[in-house]
């Protein structure tokens, strides 16, 4: 990126991985529960996601 700072470098790339990551959580809770609108139904989701990525994160590691 032509023309900024390195800071605001850096400040779009920790923003660009947390749009990813929200919108990968909200792309799979829209397939486990689509038909469910409960703010508790998507916490849970949301929450069994993060849970299912770490653990996979943690088994890759040896």
């Amino acid at each position: 990126m032509r023309g900024t700072s390195e800071a605001e470098q850096r400040a779009y790339k920790r923003r660009n991985v947390v749009e990813r990551s929200l919108n990968a959580i909200k792309q799979w809770r829209s397939l486990a529960t689509c038909y469910d609108k409960l703010a508790l139904t998507y916490r849970s989701a949301a929450d069994l996601h993060t849970a299912v990525n770490r653990s996979a994160l943690l088994g890759d590691r040896s």
